[in-house]
């Protein structure tokens, strides 16, 4: 092994430079909460499960105390309420098997080294951010190997070098390396590798491996299934070599069965998990109507172009990948397939997800994972340059290194200076700082709106938005509803107000869809009533709730107490309450924005003129 390595000096230095790039970046920041928000939920399975023994998580004062302790998460949204009324983890278990022996060796130091065996002190955190560079570190060194099946040393060289250095890979390692997409990428290196020798060898030993890899795959993400493809289709490309695959595997249907089984079993403790806690062994627990896949249309094209977090935008390297699935449709037609079906399924799958720019990352994190498929394909394209004439071969060599210097650049932009937003990028913006070092405040008025602005930095600039109407109740028309109280004695204006009480907890509700609020990136509402309260509002508790609805399923609910939306609220008299909000940014322009008054307390109040607007940018 030594004397290979030292035959294959290029890719060793690339190798090893790439590693310890991703370790330095990601030591370059504390390690101190890394076992925090969705790494939280990956994680939860293992204390639940081994230090609180609750992994139905039927006591959630450990975990309060642990997010009050190390500040994890801003909320609880790891878990949720399943159909048996029991918590369910949000994620799936995979993760937590990967997690799992840096888990146990933190364990045991904790209490040695003087801190708690809490599952979240210091040791645990060292370990978990140590285990996760490792994984990542075998995920190199096995793609270096990989391509070293096919390729020189030169282009093996290159070829690593472009796809650790010239792609989002590097953030998500060094930054977020205990996200599954890096160790996913770690699996499918282990994926392909092994599909190349058990085609080539035949050894059952390598089908059960490759069933323990792609069990793992899915388990981490349900998704990940399609990867059962790359196997499947290995080395089909026309009739005759559908026939010999069929004949291979009916020549090895014991091990293939047993494969399958393998893969099965990986999965199983999931799904006894989920028939335990949530009542069927097949489970989605993405509950949340505002999230979810939107198969038709996908978002695809957003996904690949847009300026916010288009994929081909910043990370271009992978332009040449497509280029390289010609030179693999002509010369290594066994890969071709399975290839190409996986990209165009993982990339109508990814590009599905309603939240299409994965929140706060550079470039889309959700391609990470399949970059082991894309490098022959790149390292096709290299070893073609390889073989031109010398001007041509040196300008396309200056320009796959000027992507590779200008991925380092923009990471350094990204996760150093903070110029590249992660979430509200613009085609304006991002040419008016493509090669700036700092950030300068002017050009963030090309960004995407804030949508952390506040009420007060609004009310501000509201010369700089168009009001309008969106609808409102006066009261005023008679209600078939027998629960409905018209009051005409204590009215604000008109002939009727509404009368809330135990036998009328709630007003009717405004309903209008979000495409008639606007069209523009974003607009705020102002919602008013007019309440008179019987008593003090604080003892006799009366809130103004909105909330959007995705066909039928309610996200984002809110409900504020009264007293809260006015400077006073008196009891005896009609008082005016006012809400300001920014409009969601919803996942379906026919969802719906619902507002209503809701009694809680138990004393009579009074409200009438209930009233939405919008407020558009001009």
């Amino acid at each position: 092994m030594l004397k290979k390595m030292i035959k294959n000096p290029l890719s060793l230095t690339a190798a090893v430079l790439c590693s310890l790039l991703i370790i330095v970046f990601r030591f370059h920041d504390t390690i101190n909460n890394v076992l925090s928000w969705d790494v939280f939920g990956y994680y939860l399975y293992l204390p639940a499960t081994f230090i609180y023994h609750d992994l139905g998580l039927k006591d959630l004062t450990w975990v309060h105390h642990i997010m009050d302790k190390y500040h994890n998460s801003a909320t609880f949204y790891q878990a949720c309420l399943g159909p048996t009324n029991h918590m369910v983890f949000r994620y799936s278990m995979g993760l937590a098997f990967l997690y799992g022996p840096f888990f146990f060796i933190a364990h045991w130091l904790a209490p040695v080294l003087g801190y708690p065996a809490d599952g979240f002190s210091l040791p645990y955190q060292y370990c978990q951010v140590i285990g996760g560079l490792i994984w990542c570190i075998i995920g190199i060194f096995m793609l270096r190997k990989l391509l070293h099946y096919y390729f020189s040393d030169k282009v093996v060289a290159f070829t690593l070098l472009a796809i650790l250095a010239g792609t989002n890979y590097l953030g998500t390692a060094s930054f977020s390396t205990l996200m599954p997409h890096t160790l996913l990428f770690t699996l499918y290196t282990l994926i392909l590798w092994f599909t190349v020798k058990w085609h080539e060898d035949e050894r059952p030993g390598y089908l059960i491996i490759l069933g323990i890899f792609i069990g793992l795959a899915i388990v981490i993400r349900p998704p990940e299934v399609i990867s059962i493809l790359i196997p499947l289709l290995w080395g089909i490309h026309n009739r005759s070599s559908l026939y010999e695959k069929v004949k291979k595997i009916l020549h090895q249907a014991v091990p293939v069965i047993f494969f399958l089984f393998i893969i099965f079993l990986v999965f199983l403790p999931q799904m006894l998990y989920w028939k335990a806690h949530a009542g069927k062994f097949l489970y989605d627990s993405y509950v949340n109507p505002g999230e979810g896949f939107d198969f038709f249309p996908p978002h695809t094209l957003k996904f690949l172009f847009s300026f916010r977090k288009g994929w081909f935008i910043y990370t271009p390297v992978m332009l040449v990948a497509l280029y390289g699935f010609y030179f693999i449709y002509r010369e290594k037609r066994q890969m071709f397939w399975p290839f190409t079906i996986f990209f165009i399924l993982n990339l109508y799958i990814v590009s599905s997800w309603s939240c299409w720019w994965y929140g706060e990352c550079f470039s889309q994190r959700g391609m990470v994972q399949s970059y082991p498929l894309m490098v022959i394909p790149i390292a096709m394209v290299i070893d073609h340059w390889s073989k031109l004439k010398s001007v041509i071969r040196y300008f396309w060599f200056i320009v796959l290194s000027f992507l590779i210097l200008l991925n380092l650049f923009q990471h350094w932009q990204y996760y150093f200076k903070y110029i590249i937003s992660p979430t509200r990028m613009t085609a304006a913006y991002y040419f008016k700082t493509f090669g700036t070092t700092k950030v300068h405040p002017e050009n963030t008025k090309l960004l995407l709106v804030d949508r952390e602005m506040s009420k007060e930095e609004f009310l501000r600039n509201s010369n700089q938005y168009t009001q309008r109407s969106l609808g409102g109740l006066t009261f005023e028309k008679p209600w078939n509803n027998t629960n409905i109280h018209p009051e005409d004695s204590l009215v604000h204006t008109g002939e009727y107000a509404l009368r809330l009480d135990t036998d009328c907890l709630y007003t009717p509700a405004v309903v209008i869809r979000y495409k008639n609020i606007t069209t523009k990136e974003y607009a705020w509402i102002r919602v008013t009533a007019w309440i008179f309260p019987t008593r003090d509002p604080r003892e006799n508790p009366t809130k103004l709730v909105t909330l959007y609805t995705h066909k039928g399923g309610i996200y984002d609910y809110n409900a504020q107490d009264i007293d809260k939306l006015s400077s006073s609220v008196t009891p005896g008299q009609w008082n005016k309450i006012e809400l300001y909000a920014m409009i969601l940014q919803v996942r379906n322009s026919n969802d719906t924005l619902m507002v209503y008054l809701w009694h809680v307390g138990r004393k009579p109040v009074f409200t009438d003129d209930l009233k939405v607007e919008a407020f558009e940018p001009k």
